[in-house]
């Protein structure tokens, strides 16, 4: 089965319980709309990942913050965020066919061209393949995006960004 076929599968039953609904949403009292219900937010979501799916993964911003770019023609792989009363936070994963060389290079000059201060990049084996990381933090010091390119000797490299921004 495709992962066209399973994220259908996996949307029929959101799907189901929308049409459940009594179709009223919930309005403040200036006449702007509240927040979706768990349905329509479940039902949102799985159209975006239909979508996704569709479109061959793109990167998603959403939880991203403005300092952490990726390399164009990347695909999605995972990501997960974070929030408490010290910092806000996550992950994210994707791939990427090109060069690790080039890969390092271009999230290096996007934090550089940020202001960002850059540790030196290291290469080590781990496992099977070759890891390229370092990790930048901004002149105020509050944010900081750690990268690990993942030099698999396939088409595809694996990106992993972890990044923080601390709260004031």
């Amino acid at each position: 089965m495709t992962r066209l076929t399973y994220a259908m599968l996996a949307v029929a039953p959101l799907v189901i319980l929308w049409g459940c609904g009594n179709g009223e949403t919930s309005t403040s009292s200036d006449g702007t709309r509240d927040q979706p219900s768990a349905t329509e937010a479940a039902a949102s979501g799985a159209a975006a990942v239909i979508a996704s799916a569709a479109a061959g993964r793109p990167i998603p911003r959403e939880n991203l913050p403005d300092f952490v770019e990726t390399r164009s023609g990347g695909r999605y792989l995972t990501s997960t965020h974070f929030s408490n009363d010290q910092r806000d936070g996550g992950m994210l994963l994707y791939a990427v066919e090109d060069p690790a060389a080039d890969v390092v290079a271009f999230h290096r000059t996007s934090l550089e061209r940020q202001g960002f201060t850059l540790d030196e990049a290291v290469t080590r084996p781990v496992r099977d393949n070759m890891e390229t990381s370092f990790e930048g933090r901004s002149a105020d010091g509050r944010s900081s995006l750690a990268v690990v390119v993942i030099d698999k000797s396939e088409p595809e490299q694996v990106v992993q960004l972890n990044f923080a921004v601390e709260r004031q």
